[in-house]
């Protein structure tokens, strides 16, 4: 075998000619310089390497001290940054490579259908990132499609994207009409600028896989400001209560077509609120939910305040669960506050005794 790719690296050379050379670069400049310096065989360059090795030690020695051993006001372990952080929870590219493999040999292939809601006429780069993430994904049955806000904004359709325009129901009719044509399994919707990790729909095919009951996939975010990812948001397992008084779900996750279609799809008037509204109104149990405690999302923005409309998709889901209670805004949540004019049931506490 080594023959034959010596015979064609010499084919290809009495072809070709021989290469230019490629300028060094410096680490192969200081490696021909120490060679100079310490010529190989030399104790001078048996010395210099033995104490090249004990100082990488010593540094190795050193980290792993700080992770597993402190000393209050002599050894403190500082919280790590983020982005050390994520480099050792991040896909790596063996992963990765791993997971299209998957993708391509499993026998079930859930497709997720990816919505970008589309923004004004100069979103054009914020739309074009969130694309190419999809197109990057390692779960590779998915579908594209662009929901417009408006009459207004055009955007150009492509072999795997599907553009659909806002009807009479603005937007949220435009996300209904994608859901309705792509016919998947699940479907995620995206703002314009908001990036999946590479990773992100394998996950959630893998959920699907574990339990095929599950109807809703939920991760965690971080936030893109100026092209670098802070502030990580890492959420809790699944609460109805939680949900009731905060949108603590955000974008981040992937509703079974079905339930989406069942609870109404979203609802025109929203704003920010639209998907609080429809988590509201599907109504999940928590066995029908799935948490991947991991970092698959990246936003462009979240609202700071809950505002009226996530008080009023509180409300509505009070009164579809008649409940006598008023939602009322609060910083970033939503409080529930509950009426004590009605007759409320009696409770007799027996207290068994022995004399």
């Amino acid at each position: 075998m080594d023959g034959g790719v010596g015979e064609a690296a010499r084919a290809r050379t009495a072809m070709t000619g021989p290469l230019p050379a490629t300028p060094a670069g410096p680490r192969q400049v200081a490696r021909r310089a120490a060679e100079r310096a310490l010529p190989p065989g030399t104790p001078r360059r048996d010395v210099a390497r033995a104490a090249w090795q004990s100082v990488r030690e010593l540094r190795a020695t050193t980290h792993r001290l700080r992770q597993v051993w402190t000393l209050p006001g002599l050894v403190e372990a500082g919280p790590p940054s983020y982005a050390r952080w994520r480099r050792s929870h991040d896909a790596s590219r063996s992963e990765l490579a791993q997971q299209r493999e998957q993708s391509r040999t499993a026998a079930q292939q859930p497709a997720v259908l990816v919505v970008v809601l589309a923004g004004g006429a100069d979103s054009g780069p914020a739309l074009t990132a969130s694309l190419d993430s999809v197109r990057r994904q390692s779960w590779t049955h998915w579908r594209l499609a662009v929901a417009l806000p408006s009459a207004a904004v055009e955007v150009e359709a492509g072999p795997d994207v599907a553009v659909h325009p806002a009807g009479p129901g603005g937007q949220a009719a435009a996300v209904g009409a994608a859901v309705a044509a792509a016919g998947t399994d699940f479907v995620v919707l995206l703002e314009a600028g908001d990036t999946l990790a590479p990773d992100c729909l394998y996950s959630v095919a893998l959920a699907s896989h574990r339990d095929p009951l599950v109807d809703l996939v939920v991760w965690d975010d971080d936030l893109v400001v100026e092209g670098r990812r802070t502030d990580p948001r890492f959420r809790p397992s699944w609460s109805p209560d939680l949900l009731t008084g905060a949108d603590y779900v955000g974008r981040s996750f992937a509703l079974r077509c079905s339930r989406f279609t069942h609870a109404g799809g979203l609802r025109d008037g929203f704003g920010d609120a639209a998907t609080w509204d429809l988590l509201l109104r599907a109504d999940l149990p928590a066995e029908r939910v799935a948490r991947v405690p991991r970092v698959l999302g990246h936003v462009a923005r979240r609202p700071d305040l809950a505002g009226p409309e996530g008080v009023r998709a509180v409300q509505e889901h009070l009164d579809r669960a008649g409940l006598a209670a008023t939602a009322v805004a609060a910083g970033q949540g939503v409080r529930t506050s509950w009426s004590l004019d009605q007759q409320w049931p009696t409770v007799t506490v027996v207290i068994p005794t022995r004399h």
